[in-house]
């Protein structure tokens, strides 16, 4: 990671969300796959590969979303969202749940920290949440990604 993170985060966290809210729409460079179509993404909104071990994309709402996340291989499931995820449906499917609800006005330092915790004691790969997956699923993954180590911070903002 090489210092990543604290650069990153000297630009200011609602900046940053703000910048990282496009990065499912055009993720960085690497041996990941980008974007995913098909039954998967018909199942999962806006699924995007960020990084090696973090996906991202729209909630989960039904057994076959669980399913397929379950197929990709997705052993931890981060919500961002505010809503009360659906825990006993990710315990199903042999995954495990985390909640850190951020709003749309940055991403705080405590949520950054939980996040580095996941990535620190979770299993990979994780697949990050919000809503639609639009806006702070795509931010937050970006930071997951970069905590990991699998990209830069020029490539995080981009």
């Amino acid at each position: 990671m090489s210092g990543s993170l604290p650069l990153f985060l000297a630009i200011g966290c609602t900046n940053v969300a703000l910048v990282l809210a496009f990065v499912g729409l055009s993720a960085p460079s690497g041996s990941h796959r980008p974007t995913v179509h098909g039954p998967l993404e018909r199942a999962i909104g806006n699924l995007h590969w960020v990084s090696p071990s973090v996906r991202s994309g729209a909630e989960p709402r039904t057994s076959r979303a669980f399913s397929a996340l379950r197929r990709l291989g997705v052993r931890t499931i981060v919500s961002v969202d505010g809503a009360r995820p659906d825990v006993a449906s990710a315990v199903r499917h042999g995954m495990r749940y985390v909640h850190i609800p951020i709003g749309y006005e940055g991403l705080p330092a405590s949520a950054v920290k939980s996040l580095t915790r996941v990535m620190r004691e979770c299993e990979r790969p994780i697949f990050v949440h919000c809503h639609h997956g639009k806006h702070r699923g795509p931010a937050a993954a970006a930071i997951c990604g970069l905590i990991a180590g699998e990209f830069d911070t020029e490539a995080a903002l981009s």
